[in-house]
């Protein structure tokens, strides 16, 4: 089975009760989810499969060879991301989504507030267990942009 909301990407209850503010509907499923990123984990053995935001999936394939070579400080890593419109789903459309709003510009939103910053630094924790050894847990600093565009990463 294969969930492709957010549902089973965190895999502590709570973490997901504090980022998405409200509460998870099946946290008893949790420890049966693998994170979906056949790159770095393989599902095949899977019950669940949790699919990765596109976001998250950007940023970790680009990070997880430096954070398990040691290559870079875990604990300030800085992502930017820009993302069309349609990134954004039905349930975000509002004003700020209209084309004169976004035509012509570059804006950033929910600094320091993403939902994907845990998701982010869970699956880089997890490749560093690959890695090294150090036990430096990762922290980012997410800054996701909207760009001018209906569609694109």
């Amino acid at each position: 089975m294969c969930d492709i909301g957010a549902d089973f990407r965190l895999r502590d209850a709570g973490v997901f009760e504090a980022w998405y503010k409200t509460a998870h509907t099946a946290p008893q499923l949790l420890c049966d989810a693998v994170y979906g990123l056949p790159e770095l984990w393989s599902p095949e053995d899977a019950r669940l499969v949790a699919n990765p935001g596109c976001y998250p999936t950007s940023a970790i394939l680009a990070l997880a060879p430096f954070v398990v070579e040691d290559v870079i400080r875990r604990d300030s890593i800085i992502v930017d991301s820009a993302s069309g419109t349609s990134g954004a789903g039905r349930s975000s459309f509002g004003v700020g989504m209209h084309h004169p709003e976004v035509s012509g510009n570059f804006k950033t939103y929910n600094v320091a507030s993403h939902r994907h910053t845990p998701e982010i630094e869970q699956a880089l924790d997890a490749a560093c267990e690959w890695g090294s050894g150090q036990d430096t847990p990762v922290r980012i600093t997410f800054t996701p942009h909207l760009l001018p565009i209906a569609r694109g990463i």
